[in-house]
């Protein structure tokens, strides 16, 4: 059972482990983490959210993937 987040938590969550990843790499993290958007339904593995956007990604893809299957896995955005 996922736990029920704001979507500023799920934000600062995804964004937290982004910067770690990225710092554990030695790496300048420049990535902005847009926001926690409902889905219509949940997905199919029962996630209700997704990002609306990231910026300066690019280069940062694997820790952004990386960040957002850990969170989806635990948290659900509340209503």
């Amino acid at each position: 059972m996922r736990e029920l987040k704001s979507a500023g938590e799920i934000r600062s969550e995804i964004a937290r482990i982004v910067r770690k990843e990225i710092s554990a790499k030695g790496k300048v993290d420049t990535t902005e983490v847009g926001f926690a958007q409902r889905h219509p339904a949940p997905d199919r593995n029962g996630c209700n959210w997704y990002i609306s956007h990231f910026r300066n990604a690019g280069d940062h893809l694997e820790e952004v993937g990386s960040a957002l299957a850990s969170v989806k896995k635990r948290w659900n955005l509340a209503e």
